[in-house]
């Protein structure tokens, strides 16, 4: 090996892919994932206890359980990005809502009389 491929290995920093920088409680989930998931835990079980009092019980117990295991793949981070379903719509929702709104529609001088 010749001296520059000696300092080429000696001074590639390698980053290992599909680590996590959080700590994650299971694998997939961190902190704020959970806080996500008990969130849609919750909505999911007073979705369920309404279609379980006013329709069916069964039918609200597969209803909840399907929701439950919907929102757990909401919640489980891409491992090629790192990022959830629902974080990526949080970011959306936010982006979106920082966004200028311009109350006015621009026209050409020409077009305000078309309607005379």
């Amino acid at each position: 090996m010749n001296e520059k491929e000696k300092e080429y290995l000696n001074n590639n920093l390698y980053m290992p892919s599909n680590i996590s920088t959080q700590k994650e409680i299971v694998s997939g989930i961190g902190a704020k994932e959970m806080k996500y998931f008990m969130y849609l835990i919750s909505i999911s079980l007073i979705i369920c206890t309404v279609i379980s009092i006013f329709i069916n019980i069964q039918l609200g117990i597969t209803i909840g359980v399907a929701m439950i295991i919907f929102s757990y793949f909401l919640v489980v981070k891409n491992p090629s990005n790192n990022y959830s379903t629902v974080s990526q719509i949080i970011g959306i929702y936010n982006y979106l809502k920082k966004q200028n709104r311009y109350k006015y529609k621009y026209i050409e001088w020409w077009e305000k009389y078309l309607d005379e």
